[in-house]
Formats: structure tokens, sequence, C-alpha cells
């Protein structure tokens, strides 16, 4: 009975001076409308984060909760964080949840914690980014009490956490369809291109901004001639080697495309074996 009570005298004193030597951080817990996550600050000795939840009731320590997760490695933000983007949490319902932290080889745990969900934190949702021969937009939907929109962007690099980018604005007004849109009519796009971006809203006096983000060009944006059109007005000469495509010019046209395939159809959003822009400079 001694040995046993010494044993168990040594490991408390152990698992104190193990807690005094790191102190498990509190998580930061976000709610959204849709999802939810829960971070914790990265150290340079932590190597795994794991988070197990139940909603509404309690759990076992080594249960599985409803929404549960490992996590490898820090994000972008430094920090390691679990996220969940379909979970429909309500206002009022309470989070059942434990999480162990893995620090230089040894887990470090918290179990039997509540959290209630009595507010929802906004996130920007993603973008629709259209890509023109010349320019690109990027949209995102008016929530209430957004009072501006700003994006920095970056061709073919990535964009540092707090730089400003090559393309970039804030936007104070909402567009014509209620939208937050920025517009660039300069920029020139290939489908070789990444666009790297990062989005900052202002909102209720807060600010929210997106992690670092990229954009792969894959086609451009454009508005297809109608059957009719070029039935009427499509000017094709062909010559004993190659081929001439035109169109007559209207007022307001910016560029025109042409996609063609030789003795095979071509599919709706296909580029064709013999294809060009031509934009007017």
């Amino acid at each position: 009975m001694i040995r046993l009570r010494n044993f168990l005298s040594v490991l408390l004193i152990f698992l104190i001076q193990s807690l005094w030597v790191y102190g498990i951080p509190d998580p930061t817990i976000k709610i959204y409308r849709k999802g939810f996550e829960v971070s914790i600050p990265h150290s340079k000795s932590t190597t795994g984060f794991n988070f197990t939840v139940k909603v509404v009731s309690t759990f076992h320590p080594f249960e599985r909760g409803t929404f549960s997760g490992d996590i490898i490695g820090p994000d972008g933000n430094n920090h390691w964080t679990y996220k969940n983007l379909n979970a429909e949490l309500q206002l009022g319902d309470k989070l059942y949840y434990s999480f162990t932290i893995r620090i230089n080889n040894r887990d470090f745990a918290k179990h039997d914690l509540i959290y209630e969900v009595t507010s929802y934190e906004y996130r920007i949702p993603t973008p629709t980014i259209k890509v023109h021969p010349r320019g690109f937009e990027v949209l995102i939907p008016h929530e209430e009490a957004i009072e501006s929109f700003r994006i920095d962007a970056n061709i073919d690099s990535e964009i540092g956490q707090f730089e400003n980018g090559i393309y970039s604005g804030t936007i104070y007004e909402r567009d014509d369809s209620g939208c937050w849109k920025y517009v660039n009519e300069d920029a020139e796009l290939t489908s070789s291109n990444i666009l790297f971006y990062r989005i900052t809203v202002s909102k209720s006096g807060r600010i929210f901004f997106t992690n670092r983000l990229h954009y792969a060009v894959n086609n451009y944006e454009m508005i297809s001639t109608r059957q009719s059109d070029i039935t009427h007005n499509l000017n094709i000469k062909v010559y004993r080697k190659g081929f001439r495509v035109s169109i007559p010019h209207e007022d307001g046209m910016e560029y025109f495309r042409f996609d063609a395939n030789l003795n095979s159809e071509l599919n709706e959003n296909e580029c064709g074996t013999f294809s060009g822009f031509y934009i007017d400079s």
C-alpha cells in the first residue's frame, strides 16, 4: 500500500510539473451559421492536435464525438485548427468537448469542457472570380453591416500576410446587383497564371480577412456569339495554307475569340485545335 501511495504521489507530481511546464492553452472556438472551427496557437514543440465534441450530450473521455479530427500541422495563421464546414449549430446548443495536444511526443489533454453557442461569427464566403482576356473580377455576396470589401492580389507570386498586392483596391459601395465586387481592367492573365490573393472585409466595425488564397486560371469568362449572328456576320476565308476568320466591329466590343477543330465537332466549352484571342487595343 505504501509503495502504491509513493508511486501515485510521484505520478501526480510528474503530471503537475508537465502541465506547469507546458500550460495547456484554452482553445479559440468560432461558430458560423454553417460550420465551426476550434484552434490553438502553434509552438515550436507542438506536433499534434486532436479535437472531439458532442452536441447537447456529454460523452466519455475516450469516446469519439459527433465531430472529431486529428490535425497534423499548423495552418497559414500559425494555429492548429480543426474545421467543420457542414455542421449546422443552433443558438443555445451546448458543445461538450475535449482535446489533446502532443508536445515533444507527449500528450496533454483537457476533458469535460462545455461551450454554449450564443452567437455566430462572420466568415468571408468563397468569392466568385471571373477572369477576362484583360482584367478580372472578384465578388462576394452582401451581408448586413458590411462596410467595405478589399482585395490584394499578385500574379504568379504569393502574397505576404500584410502585403499590399500589385492589384489591390478597397470597395465602399455595392454594385447594381447588391454584391461587393472588385473589378480590374488592366491585368493580362493566361491559362498558365495563378492569382494569389487575400480578402479583407470590414463588418460592424470589425476586420475579417481570409488566409492567403490562390486561383488557377483555367479559362476566360466571355460572351458567346449567338448562332444567328454567326451565320450572318462571320467571314471565313480558306487558303492553300491557313485560314482567316473575321467579324465586323461594333461599339462596346472589347475582344474576339475563335475556337475550331478540323473534322471533329467542337464541344461547348472546349478550346479548339485552332484558337486565339484578339483584343481591341
